[in-house]
């Protein structure tokens, strides 16, 4: 059956307001698009920030655990130097 031109005009103005909401939609959904992306670059920038924070930190813990070795080393090392200066007084002092 062919349609009046009423129902042409009709269905022509249902189907241009559906058009028009579709154009909207798809530019609310772009901008939803473009706002995501830029908290993504944005998040993406601190992650960045934060592991060059945390390559840092543990550059700083290295170097100061390496300190932390070698003045300990150093420490024993004057222990055991006193210790053998005491026992060898001590014995010096007995011998007499």
């Amino acid at each position: 059956m062919a349609k009046t031109p009423s129902e042409l005009t009709a269905e022509w103005a249902a189907m241009s307001e559906s058009i028009a909401n579709l154009r909207r939609e798809n530019q609310e959904l772009k901008a939803q698009l473009a706002k995501a992306s830029d908290e993504s670059r944005a998040a993406e920038r601190r992650e960045a920030l934060v592991l060059q924070e945390l390559a840092a930190l543990r550059q700083r813990s290295d170097d100061h655990q390496k300190r932390f070795d070698e003045w300990d080393r150093r420490f024993w090392a004057v222990v055991l130097l006193l210790a053998g200066t005491i026992v060898s007084s001590a014995v010096a002092l007995l011998r007499r």
